[in-house]
Order: C-alpha cells, then structure tokens, then sequence
C-alpha cells in the first residue's frame, strides 16, 4: 500500500477523527482516517451524480425510473 502525508488543521482532524469513530462504532471493526476520508468522497460523488442526472432530466423532461 503507498502511503503518503496529508497536513490538515487540528480542527479538521478532530472532525475527521469523529467521523472515523462513528464508523468504527457502526461496523465493529477500527477505521483509519483514509478509510473515513475515501468514505466522505465516495458519499460526496454520489450527491453529485445525483444532482447532475436531476438536473439532466430536468432539462430534457425525463422522468425519474
């Protein structure tokens, strides 16, 4: 696995921590900080997805199926 450093502020860090807690609290198993952090993005492409295939049928009046 290639690993590399990322420098983020203490309060992000904090956040991220917290989240990656929640996870670990939900499945049972420990979460690093990439696995919350590649869990965020995934969640975040998937709205966007979303919100563009809306848009898309919004301007083409395509229902939603």
């Amino acid at each position: 696995m290639n690993m590399s450093s990322v420098q983020v502020e203490n309060r992000v860090k904090k956040k991220l921590s917290s989240y990656a807690a929640k996870l670990q609290a939900e499945s049972g198993r420990k979460v690093s900080l990439s696995e919350a952090i590649d869990r965020l993005l995934d969640m975040q492409l998937r709205e966007d997805d979303i919100v563009n295939k809306k848009k898309l049928a919004s301007l083409f009046g395509i229902l939603k199926g």
